[in-house]
């Protein structure tokens, strides 16, 4: 496969055009020490038809289709400090028709988004990190000395550096932390540039102190499209890291969101988590990765199944090989099998097949008990989880006992559309290995499984607590993993907690986590006590949230059953397997809430009831 590449490569101070990726990944080694974390880099372009979707809320509302522009995408994690908003003046680039995304970047917690490094500071980042490499060797190193004695014969002296080793590993530790302080003050460790019009990455500035001034210093909390005085920003939030693109003119943003989220589900594929370490133990893969996912501003490759064949996932074998062998680069040396097949989520030569599928449903139940112990809100969110290892290209159709419970449905590319919409039957062939068949959702759940009531009352200074848990309705499978947790007021000067069941534990955010496990059969769980409160105040006016979370193996609680699952084209009838679990997601019970007045939205001041 041969591609041109003409992205722009802006790694130091100033930038430079490497003639490949090889040059490419050799330069972003060389300049490592001056970061702490790696930065992903992405590029898409959307057609000029594409309609404006509202993926956030809020602001994504000004977000349409329009003119070509330049995008800067990034991975970041952690949160920022608030200061002083920074916002560059840069002009709006306009041509052609579609949106084009480039560049990235990567964050510390905490921190604040500094300037590039002056020479001399990265002159010193580099000795530094080269005495910390020497020093790792000799701290491992042993020495046999010969010595001749009499008879013509030699003894062999092993010299170990005994106490020696302690001091050159100390003196190492304290370089290291040299090298984590000095990258810290950089935060940004590689930023890639897919257009000729640049994005000036003060724009993570910006960004991160519009997330501390609107969401507490929580990316998780900040909606998904955000409008800047320069920029249209998209961002997604995954695993205590923050993917980031931003642009300057208008565009779907639901196709930045969604290359996003791709972005993110591959590199978890592939290294299995999305931490600093994990990114920076596998830096080479993971700009391999982005590179094949993203042609000159057009997504390219997508598909794991491909990018597996293409770029071999990190593993220790390979790991030893390139060490032995001097080699950086994992990307394989011929065409991928799955680009020949009619299908490109499936290879045509598939390699240990066991002749085995299973297919498991997850799903998660979000709730809302208001202070009467209503039920203002109950959904369920479900994913068809499907592990494929079956030879040849096997046809597979599944249907369910009672798919019309079901909306919101979204499918994998490899499911046939005509078969839903005419027979609601699920008609594909299957990549190799786990993916994502569907999802769905499931409105307006009558019923949840456990039940939490919780009594507050105060007077005179202190708050008297109570709170039982029991099954409300029996799913008929056991109910794992049940735990309460509510945050204690800040006016609260101490808290006396005891459960008659389970553990409590006060934190040191002022979480209060009470952790039951399974509900006992022969008494209900309940925990008292005590809470006293500020002098001067003698009750509370602001009671606290209750999030309960818990797992049910073994049921899908919307009710969502497999009926059938036919397998075609297998030498062999294969074995198959069907599983089904259920957790909490967002289940809180809220007693300061009355059903009556909970609040939908507001207008002009006036809220506006159900």
């Amino acid at each position: 496969m041969s591609r041109q590449h003409t992205e722009d490569e802006r790694i130091d101070d100033a930038p430079h055009e490497p003639a490949g990726i090889e040059e490419e990944l050799t330069a972003l080694h060389r300049s490592w020490p001056k970061s702490k974390k790696m930065v992903a880099s992405m590029e898409f372009s959307p057609s000029a038809g594409d309609a404006a979707h509202d993926s956030g809320g809020g602001e994504a509302s000004s977000c349409g289709h329009g003119a070509r522009g330049d995008v800067h995408a990034g991975v970041s994690r952690g949160r920022s400090r608030a200061g002083k908003a920074t916002t560059t003046s840069s002009r709006s680039h306009r041509s052609r028709a579609g949106a084009r995304t480039s560049g990235c970047w990567a964050r510390r917690q905490p921190g604040v988004l500094s300037s590039r490094l002056r020479p001399s500071r990265a002159v010193e980042i580099f000795v530094a990190s080269g005495l910390s490499t020497v020093l790792s060797v000799i701290c491992y190193t042993e020495f046999a000395v010969e010595i001749p004695v009499a008879g013509g014969s030699f003894a062999y002296v092993r010299v170990q550096l005994g106490d020696a080793a302690a001091f050159v590993a100390a003196a190492n530790l304290t370089l290291e932390s040299v090298i984590s302080t000095a990258a810290v003050a950089r935060e940004v460790m590689v930023e890639k540039q897919m257009a000729a019009h640049r994005v000036d990455r003060a724009i993570c500035a910006w960004f991160w102190d519009y997330v501390a001034a609107h969401a507490a210093g929580d990316p998780s909390k900040v909606l998904q499209v955000v409008v800047s005085p320069t920029h249209y920003l998209f961002q997604i939030y995954r695993d205590g890291v923050t993917f980031l693109a931003c642009t300057q003119v208008e565009m779907a943003p639901l196709m930045a969101v969604e290359f996003l989220s791709r972005v993110a589900d591959v590199l978890t594929d592939y290294l299995g988590d999305l931490n600093e370490d994990i990114i920076k133990d596998n830096f080479v893969i993971v700009y391999q990765i982005l590179d094949e996912m993203m042609d000159n501003g057009f997504p390219l490759t997508t598909e794991p199944n491909i990018l597996k064949e293409m770029i071999a996932p990190p593993n220790i074998v390979n790991k030893m090989l390139n060490v032995v062998t001097g080699k950086s680069s994992t990307l394989g040396s011929k065409l991928p099998d799955a680009a020949a097949s009619f299908v490109p989520w499936r290879t045509t030569i598939v390699k240990d097949a066991s002749n085995e599928v299973y297919v498991n449903i997850v799903e998660e139940l979000d709730a809302c008990v208001n202070r009467e112990g209503g039920l203002v809100k109950c959904e369920a969110y479900g994913e068809v989880q499907v592990n494929c290892s079956l030879p040849g290209v096997p046809e597979l159709t599944m249907s369910f006992a009672n798919p019309t419970i079901i909306n919101d449905v979204t499918f994998h590319p490899c499911v046939r559309f005509r078969p839903w919409e005419s027979s609601q039957v699920l008609s594909f062939v299957p990549p190799h290995g786990q993916f994502k068949l569907m999802s769905y959702r499931v409105k307006k759940l009558k019923k949840t499984p456990i039940y939490v009531k919780p009594q507050l009352t105060s007077d005179s200074g202190n708050c008297r607590v109570s709170v039982m848990v029991g099954i409300r309705n029996d799913p008929g499978k056991p109910i794992d993993s049940i735990t309460v947790q509510f945050q204690l007021p800040l006016l609260i000067v101490s808290a006396d907690l005891t459960a008659n069941y389970g553990t409590v534990d006060i934190l040191a955010d002022k979480t209060c986590l009470w952790t039951i496990g399974q509900i006992p059969k022969d008494k209900a769980p309940a925990l008292s006590g005590n809470l006293r409160l500020e002098e001067g105040l003698a009750q509370l006016h602001t009671l606290p949230t209750f999030q309960v979370k818990f797992k049910i193996m073994g049921v899908a609680l919307s009710g969502l059953q497999i009926d059938k699952l036919d397998v075609k084209n297998t030498p062999n009838a294969p074995y198959k397997g069907f599983r089904a679990q259920t957790q909490a997601g967002k289940y809180e019970v809220n007693r300061s809430i009355p059903e009556s007045d909970y609040p939908i939205w507001y207008e002009s001041n006036r809220i506006l009831r159900p």
